[in-house]
């Protein structure tokens, strides 16, 4: 699977570090015969990646702002 960074648009070589933030669906529940924890991820989807040189120069604040533009984008173009 290979990736594509969101920032400088460059592919992202199979094995090289890389950040992804993902927004999942998940459902928590607990076994209490077990006493185990589980989570069900619904669904999970990708909503930005940067590769490492991207992700090391844009901080947690600038990810953030990044986020924002996505989200504007893909509202813009229908994708809610």
């Amino acid at each position: 699977m290979t990736q594509t960074c969101d920032i400088c648009k460059k592919e992202i070589p199979f094995g090289n570090p890389y950040i992804a933030i993902l927004y999942n669906i998940e459902n928590y529940e607990r076994d209490h015969a077990r006493q185990q924890d589980f989570v069900n991820v619904i669904s999970s989807d990708q909503v930005l990646t940067m590769c490492g040189k991207c992700g090391n120069k844009h901080q947690a604040d600038a990810a953030g702002k990044a986020l924002e533009l996505v989200f504007q984008q893909r509202a813009h173009m229908g994708q809610n």
